[in-house]
């Protein structure tokens, strides 16, 4: 998923894969040519982008797919890196914009746009609405479901938990949803931008 955010910027172009890292508009190229791009390009899947200049010109071989003169065609607008430019560095762009360093915040609002977020529809509420559904929890059938119980003391959310907090410190873990939002919001000695992609990631899971 983080393929989709992080952008290189080529400098010497002797850091950035060819085929994996996102250098062209087209993402990457290994995706955009296809598995047989680095037998017709005559490159192998660990070069990187340095191979394919020669400091005045690129040198790849001539196109025999779209995709591929697709790339001819872009290339020609793109200086070839040499070896005195500056090294390769990486952006996390959101929606074109680079973010100067990671935004969990604008990268969760893109991948969910605020508008398309409605309210969860636990089998607590769904009752509370008159639909006639049993009340058990969907994951471990024992309990009945509740955001509390779904996200946080169902045995399947704790099995996630216990593995997501032992990397960030935390020894013990939530009993509802409401400790779980105070432990995000509190100084810990885990990264509160950590602490938050590992509740939105795990949440979304769940």
């Amino acid at each position: 998923m983080a393929q989709k955010f992080l952008k290189c910027r080529v400098g010497n172009g002797e850091n950035t894969s060819f085929w994996f890292d996102s250098w062209t508009p087209f993402g990457r190229l290994i995706d955009f040519i296809g598995t047989r791009g680095p037998c017709d390009l005559r490159l192998s899947l660990t070069a990187t982008v340095s191979t394919v200049s020669n400091g005045q010109s690129w040198t790849l071989p001539q196109p025999r797919s779209d995709s591929v003169l697709d790339l001819h065609i872009h290339l020609t607008t793109v200086t070839p890196p040499v070896a005195s430019a500056e090294p390769d560095t990486y952006a996390w762009m959101v929606n074109g914009t680079d973010c100067d360093k990671f935004s969990s915040a604008k990268t969760w609002d893109s991948l969910r746009p605020r508008s398309t977020i409605k309210p969860l529809p636990t089998k607590d509420k769904l009752l509370s609405w008159g639909l006639n559904i049993q009340p058990s929890c969907c994951l471990c059938t024992t309990h009945p479901e509740g955001r509390d119980h779904l996200f946080t003391s169902c045995g399947y959310a704790e099995f996630i938990w216990h593995h997501i907090l032992a990397k960030l410190h935390r020894s013990h873990l939530f009993y509802s949803w409401s400790e779980l939002m105070s432990w995000i919001r509190r100084i810990t000695t885990a990264s509160p931008t950590l602490k938050m992609l590992a509740t939105q990631v795990t949440v979304y899971n769940i």
